[in-house]
């Protein structure tokens, strides 16, 4: 299988419309790094994929090219629900008490 973190990371970067350095400055390295990865020179961390995916607010998967989709964390997904989304969320409840259960809980410690 082809790596496709490169590709995606450049397309993620330009899309969000930030230069090299900026997303260094955020991963705290400076602008070769992303360059690095950028031509496949180099890969990310665990840690630093992570935060590139919660910055781009994208799955790692799409990121490593796993996927098409790229689906938010699940965090970030219960933000952009629609009215619709939760309330067929609500009735899955029913179905699936202890996930829906701990999902609420680790809202709640949000709070």
């Amino acid at each position: 299988m082809r790596n496709k973190f490169p590709q995606r990371l450049r397309q993620l970067r330009k899309e969000k419309g930030i230069t090299q350095e900026a997303l260094g400055q955020y991963l705290h390295y400076n602008h070769t790094a992303v360059a690095n990865y950028e031509s496949g020179r180099n890969q990310p961390s665990f840690d630093d994929l992570l935060k590139l995916a919660d910055y781009f607010d994208v799955s790692t998967d799409f990121l490593l090219g796993r996927s098409e989709k790229f689906y938010p964390p699940a965090d970030k997904l219960w933000e952009k629900l629609t009215v619709a989304e939760f309330l067929h969320l609500l009735r899955q409840a029913e179905f699936y008490p202890k996930m829906c259960r701990s999902f609420l809980e680790k809202d709640e410690k949000k709070i």
